[in-house]
């Protein structure tokens, strides 16, 4: 059986945003609380899913121009974060 490489990209989605979550845990949970953390997560989850639908809807009724120009601005700001780091400590 084959399958459409976009039904991949809920799934892709997912395994991205477990490292994340994670992080936020053990980020946030010894300074603020469990709470503080749980809430974190559902935030991050429910953002999430919306930015997928939303994103899905948009891209849907979009040109392909509009849907490269999209993945060409995030891929330059995260080539703008990896290459121009604005704050670099110098250790004597």
């Amino acid at each position: 059986a084959t399958t459409h490489a976009g039904s991949l990209l809920p799934a892709a989605v997912a395994l991205h945003r477990i490292p994340v979550g994670i992080a936020l845990w053990w980020l946030l949970q010894p300074t603020f609380g469990a709470r503080a953390g749980w809430l974190a997560l559902g935030f991050v989850g429910v953002m999430t899913v919306a930015g997928f639908v939303a994103g899905a809807r948009i891209l849907d009724g979009s040109s392909t121009g509009i849907a490269v120009a999209l993945q060409a601005l995030v891929s330059g700001s995260l080539l703008h974060v990896v290459f121009f780091r604005t704050h670099v400590h110098a250790h004597e």
